[in-house]
């Protein structure tokens, strides 16, 4: 690595009913394989919370999650002035918001690209959300859409560039965001065409269209892409996912590529987990996209 990396385990959980992804980065430093894993990282931050009651209700979460966010957003962006590449692990996939907040802060007028690799779009406000669970919206308040907590964690309107985003494997949707997503002419690569053509060859594809048009690079990983056959420690199980062993294989090496800028995993679940397959495909995960 060219430049050092930074680890923050984002322990937070709030912004899904379901706040079991706020244990997933203990579970992952306290287990067999931290001793290695944690030679990769110059730097470890910690982030967490106190302990959440089972039941919020979605203003008392919107609150919390923009709370949670705003210091992912500034250790994300301390973390990049001080010369170090970030690698987020979460917690549930609100932290997106405090993740690629602080970036673009940093970028400032740069433009930044972003992969979102997810089972679902996220895309969801609170006119189009049935069950009004702030994990699904992070991608429409990213986009510059959504509650005025969240669009306020950075002076960049919309965050990201409809045309600088890309999602890949999206299974299950509801019709309010995918029309957002449609209306805003936001690339997205379908579950089917990820099956027909190959996940590394849509990864690839999609890298290098933002690679032409962008200062910097980002991913987004939620765990619930992947199979959950493969992957079951997660929020939302969702059938018929990507093999894990082709998204280690794409991914492999991406915080060495020169425009990267910074990666996220989200939505590990541990109490939902077997026999450690969602903690040992983690640990690969991360092995993999920090070395060449």
């Amino acid at each position: 690595m060219s430049r050092p990396l930074t680890l923050i385990l984002a322990a937070f959980g709030g912004g899904a009913p379901n706040h079991g992804a706020e244990d997933g980065p203990a579970v992952v430093e306290h287990s067999q394989y931290w001793p290695k894993l944690q030679h990769a990282f110059d730097k470890i931050h910690h982030l967490h919370t106190k302990k959440l009651p089972a039941h919020l209700a979605p203003v008392r979460a919107t609150h919390l999650v923009a709370q949670f966010d705003t210091l992912l957003r500034d250790t994300v962006h301390n973390t990049l002035h001080e010369g170090n590449l970030p690698l987020i692990l979460g917690g549930d996939h609100t932290i997106a918001m405090g993740t690629w907040s602080g970036v673009v802060e940093t970028l400032g007028d740069e433009a930044l690209g972003l992969i979102w690799i997810d089972a679902h779009m996220d895309a969801h406000t609170r006119h189009t959300s049935l069950s009004q669970a702030v994990h699904g919206m992070p991608v429409a308040v990213l986009l510059g859409q959504g509650e005025s907590d969240l669009l306020g964690l950075s002076h960049h309107k919309p965050m990201v560039a409809p045309t600088h985003f890309i999602l890949m494997g999206a299974r299950s949707y509801e019709p309010g965001e995918a029309q957002l997503l449609n209306d805003l002419g936001v690339k997205v690569y379908f579950d089917a065409e990820i099956k027909s053509r190959g996940f590394e060859t849509c990864f690839q594809e999609a890298l290098h269209a933002l690679e032409k048009t962008c200062a910097r690079v980002g991913v987004s990983l939620d765990l619930d892409a992947i199979d959950p056959t493969e992957i079951p420690g997660v929020g939302s199980r969702t059938p018929n996912g990507l093999h894990a062993e082709e998204v280690k294989k794409a991914l492999h090496g991406f915080l060495c590529h020169p425009k990267s800028v910074a990666m996220e995993i989200a939505e590990y679940n541990p109490h939902k987990d077997e026999k450690e397959k969602t903690l040992k495909f983690i640990v690969e995960l991360i092995e993999g996209v920090t070395h060449p």
